[in-house]
């Protein structure tokens, strides 16, 4: 029948107890509550135009600091510290070494 479905291979359609329920994953109400609050529009930068790492975490702690969760004062002591060589580039017997970010 050319208006059938195509089956997946391994699926013979004659034969009912090779299909199954689909399985799919489950969440929780509280889980579904903490992913709609990570993703409100304050805490996702959509059209943020930017060309470096510095860029993107100066856009990030200016909205923090306009915010209220962070203090002005701190605004380049966080900076330093999220954009540290050091922090950035994984150790030399890391597993996950990857080039490094200056």
């Amino acid at each position: 029948e050319e208006d059938a479905l195509p089956l997946s291979p391994g699926h013979d359609a004659s034969d009912p107890h090779t299909w199954s329920q689909p399985r799919l994953p489950t969440i929780s109400v509280a889980a579904v509550v903490r992913l709609q609050l990570a993703l409100s529009p304050a805490n996702v930068f959509l059209g943020l135009r930017a060309d470096s790492l510095r860029e993107i975490a100066e856009a990030m702690l200016q909205r923090l600091v306009a915010g209220g969760l962070l203090a002005a004062e701190q605004h380049e002591r966080v900076a330093e510290a999220l954009l540290s060589a050091k922090r950035l580039a994984p150790g030399p017997d890391s597993p996950n070494r990857g080039p490094t970010v200056a």
